[in-house]
Order: structure tokens, then C-alpha cells, then sequence
């Protein structure tokens, strides 16, 4: 998988309606780190980035991706 660019990291955050405030908020990062990523001032983490493709490819909502995933496993 490639490395997510600072345009995709926009372009998924457009998609799920959050700014790079609420971004940092929903994927528990600071928010300097999120403008960083949003700059391309360093590497969008594997995980987050394939987190935010599965949500932004699956329109899921903020709410429906934190209902998901915040329930523990079986």
C-alpha cells in the first residue's frame, strides 16, 4: 500500500466532514500532528491511513467508525 499523501489525508477528512481539529480529536492524536500529516511534514501512520480509507471508501460517519471500533472483541 502506498504512503498517504497530505491531498488524501485532506481529501478523507473532507469526506467524514472533520476538520484537522475534530481529526486529531476522533484518531486521539494532538492536533499539531494532524496539521503535520495535513502539511506533509510527516508520515500518516500505516494504521491510520488505512483506518481512514476504510471509513472514507465505506462512507461511514465518525459515530459509526467509533461504534465499531470501540467495542471490545469477543
Amino acid at each position: 500500500m502506498h504512503r498517504m499523501s497530505k491531498n488524501e489525508y485532506r481529501a478523507a477528512l473532507l469526506i467524514l466532514g472533520l476538520s484537522q481539529r475534530s481529526a486529531a480529536k476522533f484518531l486521539d492524536i494532538a492536533e499539531r500532528t494532524s496539521r503535520r500529516y495535513a502539511l506533509d511534514e510527516c508520515p500518516v501512520p500505516i494504521l491510520i491511513a488505512r483506518f481512514l480509507r476504510l471509513v472514507a471508501r465505506n462512507k461511514l460517519t465518525p459515530q459509526d467508525a467509533t461504534a465499531l471500533t470501540d467495542d471490545p472483541l469477543p
